[in-house]
Protein backbone atom coordinates (compact mmCIF):
# COMPACT_ATOMS: atom_id res chain seq x y z
CA UNK A 1 0.00 0.00 0.00
CA UNK A 2 2.70 2.55 0.95
CA UNK A 3 4.47 2.11 -2.39
CA UNK A 4 1.31 2.72 -4.44
CA UNK A 5 0.43 5.68 -2.22
CA UNK A 6 3.88 7.14 -2.78
CA UNK A 7 3.65 6.59 -6.53
CA UNK A 8 0.28 8.36 -6.58
CA UNK A 9 1.65 11.25 -4.53
CA UNK A 10 4.63 11.63 -6.88
CA UNK A 11 2.24 12.15 -9.77
CA UNK A 12 0.81 15.29 -8.14
CA UNK A 13 2.03 18.74 -9.17
CA UNK A 14 4.69 20.19 -6.82
CA UNK A 15 2.27 22.57 -5.06
CA UNK A 16 -0.12 19.72 -4.27
CA UNK A 17 2.72 17.52 -3.03
CA UNK A 18 3.80 20.29 -0.67
CA UNK A 19 0.23 20.63 0.59
CA UNK A 20 0.06 16.85 1.10
CA UNK A 21 3.28 16.87 3.13
CA UNK A 22 1.97 19.74 5.25
CA UNK A 23 -1.26 17.87 5.91
CA UNK A 24 0.55 14.66 6.86
CA UNK A 25 2.89 16.60 9.17
CA UNK A 26 -0.05 18.43 10.77
CA UNK A 27 -1.79 15.11 11.36
CA UNK A 28 1.25 13.91 13.35
CA UNK A 29 1.20 17.08 15.44
CA UNK A 30 -2.55 16.82 16.06
CA UNK A 31 -2.18 13.19 17.12
CA UNK A 32 0.70 14.21 19.41
CA UNK A 33 2.71 11.46 17.72
CA UNK A 34 5.89 10.34 19.40
CA UNK A 35 8.41 10.82 16.61
CA UNK A 36 11.71 9.22 17.63
CA UNK A 37 14.92 11.24 17.27
CA UNK A 38 18.25 9.82 16.17
CA UNK A 39 21.26 10.00 18.49
CA UNK A 40 22.69 12.79 16.32
CA UNK A 41 19.47 14.79 16.63
CA UNK A 42 19.40 14.28 20.41
CA UNK A 43 23.00 15.51 20.73
CA UNK A 44 22.25 18.58 18.58
CA UNK A 45 19.12 19.34 20.58
CA UNK A 46 21.05 19.12 23.86
CA UNK A 47 23.79 21.42 22.50
CA UNK A 48 21.22 23.98 21.43
CA UNK A 49 19.50 23.79 24.81
CA UNK A 50 22.80 24.37 26.64
CA UNK A 51 23.69 27.26 24.30
CA UNK A 52 20.28 28.84 24.94
CA UNK A 53 20.69 28.50 28.70
CA UNK A 54 24.19 30.03 28.53
CA UNK A 55 23.62 32.85 26.04
CA UNK A 56 19.90 33.42 26.00
CA UNK A 57 17.97 33.71 22.78
CA UNK A 58 19.95 35.13 19.88
CA UNK A 59 17.09 34.89 17.41
CA UNK A 60 14.36 37.24 16.35
CA UNK A 61 10.63 36.73 16.54
CA UNK A 62 8.73 35.91 13.34
CA UNK A 63 7.05 39.34 13.14
CA UNK A 64 10.43 41.13 13.05
CA UNK A 65 11.90 38.75 10.49
CA UNK A 66 8.80 38.95 8.29
CA UNK A 67 8.83 42.76 8.33
CA UNK A 68 12.51 42.84 7.36
CA UNK A 69 11.94 40.40 4.51
CA UNK A 70 8.92 42.30 3.22
CA UNK A 71 10.89 45.56 3.28
CA UNK A 72 13.74 43.96 1.39
CA UNK A 73 11.33 42.51 -1.16
CA UNK A 74 9.59 45.85 -1.73
CA UNK A 75 12.93 47.55 -2.55
CA UNK A 76 13.44 45.30 -5.58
Amino acid sequence: MARSLLQSALQLPPAERILLVEQVWDSLVEADADVPLSQTQLVELKQRELRLEKNGSSGEDWTTVKQRLLKRRSKR
